[in-house]
């Protein structure tokens, strides 16, 4: 669990992204280990220690509110790929001039067990975390608001024996891998091996002969073993960056223009009828800011250098109450 407090020193658009660091070839900056290579982790970013610990409250609490302990503080836990990308610091940084608040990130997959304890004021994860339902339905936390998506990448060999740099369409281009019969190495996370299953269904379900490569590994490793195999994967390209800096492999991400690669992302406000202690002024200032078109601009505009594509999508439309 990693703690900072901001203001941050990284703005968010293109044009400041650019003039803060010397432009990059994508494949220089894969070999230089990515985002991290630029500093873009959430501790390159936060610049300062973890603040005090908060009033943690009870997980068992009345439905009574209680004040914040702090009501210009904004406590919120993230998963750690839109932090680590460098886009939400910009947005908070963009936030933080506009609105008198700080900003406190705890960036770990487990977002919600803090958020139920009192720790926090804001949730951000997938719409797809294993506890999204159960910790509304439970009370803990109002209706997700729907924010941005990040990118998911088909990552192949630089040689891309399979010719699909570039598509816009991954059907096709799981297709030509098929045809080419280069290795398919199958990411063995419950929601890529998803992906896995819609991609092969789509592109007429051909025959998995020895091209199909289904080890049982994920991540990192999986990213190994498409590097030995000289083949392709699916993986989000932010922990592919985070991981090339970790251990460089001779891959790249070669197609990420289809929508189907998109993942989506909410907002929750934790409710202070459950947990007391909750900033729900302040959580739910940053999150209308996040959905605001100001920011959802920004989230579009948001590059990571060297990467021409885009790998965040903005999503605040998605919401009930969003313009028709």
């Amino acid at each position: 669990m990693k703690q900072q407090e901001h203001p941050l020193p990284h703005e968010g658009t293109r044009q400041n992204m650019e003039s803060s660091f010397p432009r990059l070839s994508r494949r220089h900056l894969l070999r230089q280990g990515g985002l991290l290579s630029l500093g873009l982790t959430s501790a390159g970013l936060g610049g300062g220690s973890a603040l005090a610990a908060c009033s943690t409250g009870s997980s068992n609490s009345s439905s009574v509110t209680s004040k914040p302990t702090n009501s210009a503080l904004i406590r919120v836990a993230t998963v750690v790929t839109p932090y680590e990308s460098g886009l939400l610091p910009a947005l908070f940084d963009t936030f933080k001039k506009q609105a008198p608040y700080r900003i406190q990130v705890t960036t770990l997959q487990d977002v919600y067990s803090p958020a139920r304890a009192g720790k926090i004021d804001l949730v951000i994860s997938h719409y797809g975390h294993t506890d999204v339902h159960t910790f509304v339905l439970d009370g803990y936390g109002e209706w997700p608001l729907t924010i941005f998506f990040n990118q998911l990448a088909l990552i192949g060999p630089p040689g891309d024996p399979a010719r699909i740099r570039g598509l816009t369409d991954v059907v096709q281009a799981f297709k030509q891998v098929a045809q080419a019969h280069v290795p398919y190495i199958v990411n063995n996370s419950a929601g890529l091996v998803y992906l896995t299953n819609i991609l092969w269904d789509a592109a007429g379900q051909p025959a998995k002969g020895s091209w199909y490569v289904d080890q049982g590994v994920q991540g990192g490793k999986a990213m190994q073993l498409a590097a030995q195999k000289q083949g392709y994967a699916l993986w989000g390209v932010t922990p592919f960056l985070k991981f090339q800096q970790q251990s460089p492999v001779n891959l790249e991400p070669l197609v990420l223009g289809d929508p189907i690669l998109q993942r989506l992302m909410v907002a929750i406000v934790v409710n202070p009828q459950k947990v007391p202690g909750v900033n729900e002024t302040g959580a739910r200032a940053l999150q209308q800011f996040l959905l605001s078109p100001a920011a959802q601009a920004q989230i579009r505009l948001f590059r990571v250098q060297g990467i021409d594509q885009e790998l965040w999508w903005p999503a605040g439309r998605n919401n009930e109450d969003a313009s028709e």
